[in-house]
């Protein structure tokens, strides 16, 4: 079963995420409300993967992926934010490995991490 973390202020996000994950399977989740709590959680249990919100309190979404990154922390993660002004290729030049907005359709996430996680094994 693969880690996931979830790094999102929302709540009902984080709720909605888990329910999502649990409901395809396979997938572990763990839950937190902010980038330092996020960042706290990635360095002690080493996730095999991030979905992680851009508009944290206190910690913006591509400061905590510089953390995790800077840290060796190298799983993918997935910018899972509303839709904003940025274009979708700003997220993947920050570095991040996929963006979903909060709009899609809960197969989406799925489908992208089955994704990420399935090239990384295939890269191990």
């Amino acid at each position: 079963m693969s880690q996931i973390l979830v790094v999102d202020s929302a709540a009902a996000a984080r709720q909605a995420i888990t329910a999502i994950l649990h409901g395809a399977g396979d997938y572990i989740v763990q839950t937190v409300p902010d980038g330092w709590e996020g960042l706290r959680a990635a360095f002690a249990t080493t996730p095999d993967a991030v979905v992680l919100d851009m508009h944290l309190s206190g910690m913006d979404g591509a400061a905590v992926l510089h953390h995790l990154r800077a840290h060796g922390i190298s799983c993918p993660v997935i910018a899972y934010t509303t839709p904003d002004e940025r274009d979708p290729e700003e997220y993947e030049d920050m570095g991040f490995d996929a963006y979903i907005t909060k709009s899609n359709d809960s197969t989406c996430l799925v489908e992208v991490l089955r994704s990420l996680l399935a090239t990384r094994k295939r890269k191990a």
